[in-house]
């Protein structure tokens, strides 16, 4: 069997290593600019220019993204940024405004309802991966489970199974007038 060589660089600043000499090279540096950037995942920029190409993407999803005005969004939840807002209320709380009065946010991202994944197989898993190195098959013997342990667990599971999760939705957004 012929044996594969593999080349691996690294970066000059933090030891890093990348298959190709570009990124190993551009590691630690700005990709825009030029000057050292702290360390990010997959985000090569310094503090100077990663707002600036931020909002060149928060831009270009906006331009791409349908436009829905706010009165005809009937989802509820909404994002800015990383954060997210159970109501137009709420959102103006955050930003200490009245949502469509001069000085709120013009618009944020709407939101698309994913199902809540708890069950009972979920709940094993949880556990499972608190037991580290022993894993599933050795769970039942190194955590002491109740009598009646999976009753239990159902029982949870069917009192949350009304619990909804959201994520932004950035093919569209929701637009709030002035006036609204």
């Amino acid at each position: 069997m012929k044996e594969e060589t593999r080349i691996y660089y690294k970066c000059s600043t933090c030891g890093s290593a990348f298959s190709d000499l570009i990124t190993a090279k551009s590691c630690c540096v700005c990709i825009e600019c030029g000057k050292p950037a702290p360390k990010r995942k997959l985000l090569a920029y310094c503090d100077d220019c990663l707002p600036r190409k931020v909002n060149e993407i928060e831009q270009a999803r906006f331009e791409k993204a349908q436009k829905v005005d706010y009165k005809d969004y009937d989802v509820g939840m909404f994002c800015v940024g990383d954060e997210y807002f159970e109501d137009v209320e709420e959102l103006g709380d955050q930003f200490e405004c009245v949502i469509g009065e001069e000085g709120s946010p013009q618009y944020a991202w709407a939101c698309v309802e994913k199902p809540f994944p708890v069950t009972v197989g979920s709940i094993h898993d949880m556990i499972s991966e608190c037991c580290g190195e022993y894993g599933y098959e050795d769970m039942y013997e190194r955590v002491r489970f109740p009598e009646g342990f999976d009753k239990i667990l159902n029982s949870f599971v069917k009192m949350n199974s009304h619990l909804k999760s959201f994520e932004a939705d950035f093919t569209r957004v929701v637009i709030f007038d002035k006036g609204d």
